[in-house]
């Protein structure tokens, strides 16, 4: 299935590991965005990392879509953290436009440029968040 004609790629971001936070844990949770096309591979985009291959990444952690309809929801929630609640805030690779819970389902495949992408489960909170 293409992607559906409401849907779009807001952004694309992707993150190496490096220490995060007062204890330095080690997170790949801060994703930057790129320009252009990304390779994506079985195991997620080129560039993109995962610190804790137990809880992250994998065949069925490889990319993880964001809705950017969910941002206007945070500022108004949580405006002190404004300057922060832009694309990649919540780790995400793609954000995404067209694209919420209500429309997408566990199993639905989406092209994606030249990428097949399958939806396969929804993101599990990390304590990073």
């Amino acid at each position: 299935m293409d992607f559906p004609d409401t849907a779009r790629v807001a952004s694309v971001q992707v993150g190496r590991i490096a220490p995060l936070g007062p204890e330095s844990v080690p997170s790949a949770f801060v994703k930057l965005p790129v320009t252009g096309p990304v390779h994506a591979a079985t195991l997620g985009l080129a560039g993109d990392e995962q610190a804790d291959l137990t809880v992250h990444g994998g065949p069925d952690k490889a990319v993880y879509l964001y809705p950017s309809e969910h941002y206007p929801l945070w500022l108004r929630d949580v405006p002190r953290h404004a300057q922060t609640l832009m694309a990649g805030a919540f780790g995400e690779n793609i954000t995404t436009s067209g694209l919420e819970e209500a429309t997408v389902a566990i199993g639905d495949v989406f092209r994606i440029g030249t990428a097949e992408v399958q939806v396969t489960q929804p993101r599990q909170p990390c304590f990073k968040l």
